[in-house]
């Protein structure tokens, strides 16, 4: 009768202890009412065969475009100029010098692009510089532009003017006009050459100018696609051989993404329309309607859209070059069909 006694009582005793000793079952019971805690177990313990593959992203395609230029393509870029007088005359060959560094770097550029607003019936005069040439890509309204040394042609919606030299007089009609507008140098930077101009004014003023005036219309030109219509480029002017600059146009479909490149030479861009990341040599720039890069050689640079818009911009490579890759994707492209 003792010796059951004694058992009940240590039994009794080791259920008290319980209560306040840690539990050493495992794994523990988890909280009351809820789950038991599974451990997961170590990298050791995995069989792979049993592990499920991880399913791959899916990527949608973008959608072909038709490559038709906007009729109405926005009109704002971060560099502007308004010409509201009756005449305004760029003796500098930009309208502020600021217009001649680079965005984002802020180095001393061999070309830029800007918004120019000409009110109606107002003219704007670019002066000669043997080393220097004028672009010019009518968006609204109409302009003559005008030679020194003699002709006139007529610039409408997406017409695109070449003035080797400069020298040349743009003069709005009755509903004014808004172009962008591009400066190459032949060598150099552009703020250089408009020291150049200051020092020795004369010095840089042409007898004969290099090359003729030139229009191209853009809607008339080579429609150039490839990414299964997802891109298209229309050149107004370029050239496999150097010339100062190239200047035409380049559209993509919404979630049309640009993989990281670079090129020998500079490029120049002015987005009318489309919105996303732009990443420069490791660092991420929002693009939005009116953003303007100038991308030295060799820098790396990428595009990556979003929202549903599409990208519509204006490229000038300073010198041409670059562009030609457009003729030979739309080459390639074809010859799959």
């Amino acid at each position: 009768m003792k010796r059951t006694f004694l058992v009940f009582s240590a039994a009794l005793a080791l259920a008290g202890c319980s209560r306040t000793a840690p539990d050493t079952r495992w794994p523990p019971p988890g909280p009351a009412g809820g789950l038991p805690y599974a451990p997961l177990p170590d990298d050791a313990d995995r069989d792979e065969s049993t592990v499920a593959a991880t399913p791959p992203v899916s990527v949608v395609a973008p959608k072909a475009i038709d490559g038709t230029l906007p009729a109405q393509p926005p009109v704002v870029l971060a560099r502007a100029h308004a010409c509201k007088d009756r005449q305004c005359t760029l003796q500098g060959f930009v309208p502020d010098p600021s217009f001649g560094k680079a965005a984002p770097s802020g180095a001393d550029s061999p070309g830029t692009l800007w918004l120019q607003e000409i009110a109606p019936g107002s003219v704007l005069v670019i002066p000669r510089h043997h080393q220097l040439e004028v672009f010019a890509l009518a968006l609204t309204g109409s302009a003559l532009a005008s030679g020194d040394d003699g002709g006139a042609m007529k610039l409408d919606a997406w017409s695109a003017l070449r003035a080797p030299g400069g020298g040349v007089t743009i003069r709005a009609g009755d509903d004014g006009a808004k172009l962008v507008m591009g400066l190459a140098a032949k060598t150099g930077t552009v703020p250089s050459a408009a020291r150049q101009a200051q020092d020795k004014p004369f010095a840089v003023r042409w007898k004969k100018r290099p090359a003729p005036l030139a229009v191209a219309t853009l809607p008339s030109t080579q429609d150039l696609s490839w990414g299964g219509g997802a891109f298209h480029a229309r050149i107004g002017f370029g050239a496999e051989s150097p010339i100062p600059g190239s200047w035409g146009v380049l559209l993509s479909a919404p979630g049309a993404e640009i993989k990281e490149h670079d090129h020998p030479t500079w490029e120049h861009v002015a987005v009318l329309d489309g919105m996303g990341t732009m990443q420069v040599d490791g660092q991420a720039h929002p693009v939005k309607p009116g953003s303007v890069f100038d991308l030295a050689p060799g820098v790396k640079h990428a595009f990556t859209p979003s929202g549903d818009r599409g990208l519509v911009v204006v490229q000038m490579y300073t010198p041409s070059g670059p562009e030609q890759r457009f003729v030979k994707l739309s080459a390639a492209e074809a010859a799959k069909k």
